[in-house]
């Protein structure tokens, strides 16, 4: 069984030991999370603070990232399920 240290990992550590991981047992679950409105707004759902570029690049990388994760990212990651925030699905 492998269960990372309580150590705090960087992003690119991470991404290494999943795809490490993948390469050691295939048969190991990995989801992707999603949730709408990533960049744009806090997990509350209020708006972020920042620079006006921000603001206006924000929505647009949203979109992008979105749209990555339903087309394309799943599979370049080798994830196989997609978590969705519970906000966003309909009853």
């Amino acid at each position: 069984m492998y269960v990372l240290p309580l150590r705090k990992y960087s992003l690119t550590e991470r991404v290494l030991y999943v795809f490490q991981l993948k390469r050691v047992d295939p048969q190991i679950v990995v989801a992707l999370t999603h949730r709408h409105r990533f960049l744009t707004r806090k997990v509350d759902g209020t708006e972020r603070d920042g620079p006006l570029y921000k603001r206006l690049l924000w929505p647009i990388a949203d979109v992008i990232l979105e749209w990555a994760h339903y087309t394309w990212l799943w599979y370049l990651c080798g994830t196989s399920g997609f978590l969705v925030c519970q906000k966003d699905v309909s009853p």
